[in-house]
Order: C-alpha cells, then structure tokens, then sequence
C-alpha cells in the first residue's frame, strides 16, 4: 500500500513534478488520490470525456490506438515520473486512444475542479500544465522527423539509449531489461519487424546488447550513441530505410 510521502518521493525522481515550485507540489499533492492497478487494466477508454491529470508513480502505462480494421497499436508508453492525459484536461475533448497498464501499476490522478481550484490561487498553473502537452508533442515531432531523417537502425538505437537511460535513472542496474519489446519498439517507430530484427541482431552480435525473447538488455551504450548520432559515414549494421512504413497514427499526451 503506497503511502503519500513514498508517492511524493516517487514523484520528484524524474518528470514534471520534480520541475515545479514547492507551492504547486504541495497543493498538488494535497488534492491527489492514487490507486493500484493490475496487469491489463483499462484507465481510459476511446471517445470517454476524462477531467483528471494522471502520473506513473510505479509501473508502466501504455497508450495504443485502434484501427478501423480492430487492429490496436502502440502509441506511446509512459514511466514513472511521466504524466498524461493534460490535453484532455484542457481542451475537453473525447480521448482518441486507450490507456492500459503493464504489470502493477500505482497512478496518481488530480481531478479537473481541483486543478481549477489551483488556477484561481495559481494563475501560472495552466501554462504549467501546458508544459505536459508540449513536452509530449515534442518528444512525437522528433519521433516523425527521425522517420524522414534518419536510417532505422539509428532511430532504433535512439530509443533503445532512451528507454534505457529512464530506467538508469530510476535506479535499475545496468544490464537490467528494458521495459520494451521487439514488437513495441516496431509500432513506435512505424518500422517492420523484419527491418526491427536485423538490427537487434546486428547490435547483438557485436555484443552491444543481449536480445532474448520478449527483452532486451542494454551492455555497451557508447556503441549506441555512435550509431545514433552518426551521419556521415555507414553505421555498422547498415540498412536501408523501411520500405513498410505507415503514416503516424496520431499524438499521445
């Protein structure tokens, strides 16, 4: 059972929270509730109407989007320390997407009134909020401009440091398993798995990282980088850029 002072601390490891006044935090925290939830669990539906900001206080939340053939695809994840669902908050429009858990999951949720409540004392607070929203759509811009620029097995390097560094930062050993697999990594950047997987082999091989069914475990990160930053010469594993690549489904915040 999470308690407020673990769920505080939880919070200002890494993310939005860590980056706001003492104020803020505080009243914040004050009108939070927090629950635990279950491998699998739904927390919002497409087309549901949700007045609340969320945050990853444990666990991994996962928004995917589904096709008008059924088919559901990986949007985004989000980790501890990440919030959600701001757009929704202060536009209030129908979500788009479905947000779903990965293994146990604690989230904090602030309802609307209360952060409504806050702007009145706070002014700044929506332009705070906002922050969320252009954080997200930063981090969805430069996903689509690296599908243009750059050669996948960059882009699948560049996410792979990414996702590992969070979890360096949240304190997993290096070498831990990352919390992504093969077929994450190939929804989020709207590459094939055949392309996705002559990479992690590649990368593999030169020992740079153990790829084993349903994870991958980072071993040598600077390798990495300069496969991700390259951009004169051929990357180790070269090849071509993804023949099967699919329009962006949509943004995630």
């Amino acid at each position: 059972m999470w308690k407020i002072g673990a769920i505080e601390h939880a919070l200002k490891r890494r993310g939005w929270f860590r980056e706001q006044p003492v104020e803020v935090q505080r009243d914040i925290l004050a009108a939070a509730t927090w629950r635990e939830y279950a491998h699998g669990d739904t927390i919002l539906h497409p087309g549901a109407l949700e007045d609340a900001l969320y945050a990853v206080v444990s666990g991994i939340v996962k928004h995917s989007y589904v096709t008008t053939q059924g088919e559901e695809h990986l949007g985004w994840i989000f980790w501890p320390g990440d919030w959600f669902n701001a757009m929704a908050l202060i536009d209030g429009q129908v979500l788009p997407h479905r947000a779903h858990v990965a293994g146990a999951v604690c989230l904090v949720r602030v309802p609307g009134k209360a952060l409504a409540a806050l702007a009145r004392r706070q002014p700044d607070v929506y332009r705070r909020l906002a922050g969320i929203c252009t954080q997200n759509f930063r981090d969805v811009a430069m996903r689509l401009t690296e599908v243009g620029l750059l050669k996948p097995e960059q882009r699948i390097a560049r996410l792979l440091l990414s996702v590992n560094a969070i979890d360096l930062e949240l304190g997993s050993e290096p070498g831990t398993p990352l919390h992504i697999t093969q077929k994450e990594l190939c929804e989020l950047l709207l590459l094939s798995r055949s392309t996705t997987g002559k990479a992690l082999a590649s990368f593999s091989a030169a020992g740079w990282i153990r790829h084993q069914y349903g994870r991958i475990h980072v071993l040598k990160r600077e390798p990495l980088m300069a496969v991700a930053g390259e951009s004169e010469r051929e990357p180790p594993c070269s090849e071509s850029r993804d023949s099967e690549r699919v329009p962006a489904r949509g943004t995630t915040t």
